[in-house]
């Protein structure tokens, strides 16, 4: 039985929850349903029907972790329990976006933070940037966070992409696409 994002199962005290982390790090509940033995989901992500309280958004993020249950995979990599509660989340590239940097952290979820590691970015053959994650290999860096902090300070070589950061250049890596 499927009602707005929730999953009852009558054999064990546990509430699944659908989440969908989009590529701003923005987290919605995924609304998905049973019919007729398909499952729909909601099509309109946007700010506004994104989830925003700072509290949740760190707990949940700092529960994150790959989903080694095996359940609902491959479209839900990601589990985030909480209590008797199990929340599966699928993301569009990766459960972990760093959504904007301040000094010399990357930040995600609401206020979590991880060190920045210019020497360990790696970048897709879409463009997209990445950074080791706190969950999984890697976190996509929000594009708006490359466009207005790093996209001044990657260059192209003959080598391929460097990221010039302080006085010290930085080779990045070609990431191998995943999807």
């Amino acid at each position: 039985m499927m009602r707005r994002g929730v999953r009852w199962i009558s054999s064990a005290p546990t509430r699944e929850y659908f989440y969908f982390v989009d590529l701003h790090g923005r987290l919605y509940l995924d609304e998905c349903h049973e019919e007729s033995g398909t499952r729909t989901r909601r099509k309109v992500f946007n700010f506004a029907t994104s989830l925003k309280e700072p509290k949740f958004l760190d707990f949940f993020f700092r529960q994150l972790r790959v989903n080694d249950l095996g359940k609902y995979l491959p479209t839900y990599q990601y589990l985030s329990p909480c209590g008797r509660e199990m929340n599966f989340v699928r993301a569009a590239d990766t459960g972990v976006v760093f959504n904007r940097m301040e000094g010399e952290s990357l930040v995600y979820a609401h206020n979590l933070r991880m060190s920045f590691q210019p020497s360990k970015l790696k970048i897709s053959s879409e463009g997209r940037v990445y950074h080791p994650s706190p969950v999984g290999a890697d976190a996509l860096i929000a594009s708006n966070v490359v466009q207005q902090v790093l996209q001044h300070n990657i260059r192209i070589t003959d080598s391929g992409y460097v990221l010039v950061h302080g006085d010290k250049e930085f080779g990045i890596e070609e990431r191998e696409d995943v999807h």
